[in-house]
């Protein structure tokens, strides 16, 4: 899934993809470090890993409606 992301940031940003693909990095170690985090804060509060497991589903699924929301051109 990264190297995809990677293949359409290089797509999109065109000869100054750097940043985007920067930009897509940064953002993807700030979610591999906060979601151990917030697994480990709901564990502590007593919410099971049923909880944990139940917040990254829905965050998945808000994602992928925040993505599938976009406009994209339809390709002729």
């Amino acid at each position: 899934i990264t190297m995809a992301g990677m293949q359409e940031a290089r797509e999109v940003g065109g000869a100054n993809a750097a940043p985007l693909m920067a930009a897509m990095t940064a953002a993807f170690a700030a979610g591999q470090i906060a979601g151990p985090l917030l697994v480990a804060v709901v564990l502590h509060a007593g919410g099971g890993l049923t909880s944990a497991l139940a917040i990254a589903a829905a965050s998945l699924v808000l994602s992928a409606i925040a993505l599938g929301a976009k406009e994209k051109p339809c390709p002729t």
